[in-house]
């Protein structure tokens, strides 16, 4: 019986690489300038494949904080940078993909630009 499978579609981060942390990493650090002190693990368990828009609301009413303009394309290249010295692959992906002999897809709700970039 032939496959019916002509394609298998992926996940980025958390799936692909290990994205998620560094992510809430850039918040953790940006977050400090605010006097906001909340750690990269406990945004990650509970802002987990948000969308940072909806994050940072979430983080201006916790904390009472009113973000500056240029804090989302600041933490982008805050995260840009964590990403190119700390992005790693998740564990055993390398081998997995090349052991699937079908076409490989990308999927995800993050910016193109992002998903663009080379880092391994």
């Amino acid at each position: 019986m032939k496959s019916m499978v002509k394609c298998i579609i992926f996940d980025c981060d958390g799936t692909l690489v290990n994205s998620e942390y560094l992510c809430n990493l850039g918040l953790e650090i940006k977050l400090r300038d605010y006097g906001v002190d909340a750690s990269a693990g406990a945004m990650m368990e509970r802002f987990r494949g948000g969308k940072l828009s909806e994050i940072l609301k979430a983080l201006e009413s916790d904390y009472q904080i009113t973000l500056q303009d240029d804090f989302t394309p600041s933490y982008r290249s805050l995260v840009d940078d964590l990403f190119a010295q700390e992005l790693q692959p998740c564990e055993g992906v390398n081998e997995m993909l090349q052991e699937i002999q079908l076409p490989k897809c990308v999927a995800s709700s993050g910016p193109l630009k992002k998903l663009n970039v080379r880092y391994l």
